[in-house]
């Protein structure tokens, strides 16, 4: 592949990511984040930002990593979340 030709497959792929929704981080998760227990946050602070997020906004998480979003669901019981992989029921 030659340089232009990836260049080309990279604004592909931004244009196709740039219609994606892009949830935003609120205070109202901010706020659910600050409940966690900081040996929780040390595990995943970047899933638990998305596990707080998702409560925030009533969604559900999608994930493969069901480990980490089970110890935060300890903290945040409305959290749901899914394994990607392995269930292929709707949400």
């Amino acid at each position: 592949i030659s340089v232009a030709d990836a260049y080309d497959l990279l604004l592909g792929i931004a244009a196709q990511a740039a219609r994606l929704p892009v949830l935003p981080y609120t205070s109202g998760a901010d706020t659910l984040y600050a409940q966690i227990p900081k040996n929780i946050i040390r595990v995943g602070p970047r899933d638990c930002r998305v596990a707080a997020s998702a409560v925030a906004a009533g969604m559900a998480v999608v994930t493969r990593n069901t480990r980490h979003f089970a110890q935060i669901a300890e903290s945040l019981p409305q959290l749901r979340f899914v394994d990607w992989h392995t269930s292929p029921q709707p949400l």
